[in-house]
């Protein structure tokens, strides 16, 4: 009786000592709250606003590839503030 209980507590170890775990990694999704950014972009003062009636092609020409530019960082500024949200 206690040959039959050694052999099987024998058996039982290495049982254990025969194969290698395996370990898997998953990932999981889980939403995560993110408060959202409260402040607001300034607009710009655009360079358009500031051109004269009387302003020859030139000047307006510099006015609204500045305004481009303008419009270009504050866009940049917006999508910053609404992907600060999305998160």
């Amino acid at each position: 009786m206690r040959l039959a209980s050694v052999l099987s507590l024998c058996v039982c170890v290495s049982g254990c000592f025969g194969t290698t775990p395996v370990i898997e990694y998953r990932t999981r999704n889980v939403p995560v709250v993110i408060p959202c950014v409260e402040e607001r972009a300034v607009v710009p003062s655009w360079a358009t606003a500031k051109l004269k009636a009387d302003s020859d092609l030139p000047e307006v020409t510099d006015a609204y590839m500045i305004e481009l530019e303008q419009r270009k960082q504050y866009e940049l500024e917006l999508n910053a503030i609404i992907a600060g949200c999305e998160q």
